[in-house]
């Protein structure tokens, strides 16, 4: 019957794949129990089918079931628990539940800090998360404080040039620029478009987006001068980009 519903699934018969996917777990659940690991399992399915077709309430409920399991069975630290926390926020982010994935996202934080460190990549991933979070409803401060926390962790494991540190830089200068704060904005700005430029070409349509945010807030911040000069270079580089893509270039 798995395999049935992942044929279902694939045939973009949602509802078909969650009415047997349904039976299934009754039936897990009736022979090996509810906390056996093939019944959870079988349940964080039926949550995704239920995102799949947006029917969040039903796909969050399912989830948080999930998680109570995986911490009675696995505990709170065992990796099986922390994706299934991180598919719970992924779920209230999508059903504008911010609040909720905030405090479930700290946890997951918590608990990646206290058992692998602060240093490690999926301790950082987590932290990513939450200040993306927090800009999301508004707390600049919190986010920001918490980006630059990042930008010094990725620094420190991944080293300056990395792209990775390189992408937090530049959401930490987007930050700034959200706060008002547009000195700090172009100052990170720039420092990201010299890193991009060391790493990379520079029509590489990322360079040419850090171009354009650079441009903008030297506007904002009045420096007409250097908006255009640098817009003007972001223009002729897409230009160039676009030329060096058309059929009659290859």
């Amino acid at each position: 019957m798995d395999t049935l519903a992942c044929f279902y699934t694939d045939a973009g018969r949602c509802f078909d794949a969650i009415n047997l996917t349904k039976r299934v777990v009754e039936l897990r659940k009736k022979h090996s129990g509810e906390n056996h690991p093939q019944t959870i399992d079988t349940m964080e399915t039926l949550s995704l089918l239920h995102h799949h077709t947006g029917n969040y309430d039903a796909a969050i409920k399912l989830a948080k079931k999930v998680v109570d399991q995986r911490m009675q069975v696995d505990g709170e630290s065992n990796e099986l628990t922390i994706k299934a926390m991180e598919r719970l926020i992924s779920l209230y982010s999508a059903a504008d539940k911010i609040s909720e994935a905030i405090d479930l996202t700290k946890r997951v934080v918590g608990v990646r800090i206290k058992h692998s460190g602060e240093n490690h990549p999926q301790s950082i991933n987590a932290m990513e998360t939450l200040f993306s979070l927090h800009h999301h409803v508004g707390n600049d401060d919190g986010a920001i404080k918490l980006a630059t926390k990042v930008l010094d962790l990725r620094m420190q494991v991944d080293g300056g040039n990395n792209k990775q540190t390189i992408d937090v830089m530049e959401s930490l200068s987007l930050l700034h620029h959200h706060a008002g704060n547009n000195d700090g904005a172009i100052d990170l700005a720039k420092k990201v478009l010299a890193l991009r430029l060391q790493t990379g070409a520079e029509d590489d349509p990322e360079t040419i987006a850090t171009m354009i945010s650079l441009s903008n807030f030297y506007s904002y911040a009045d420096k007409h001068s250097e908006a255009i000069d640098l817009g003007k270079t972001a223009v002729q580089l897409s230009i160039k980009k676009v030329r060096g893509q058309s059929p009659s270039n290859n």
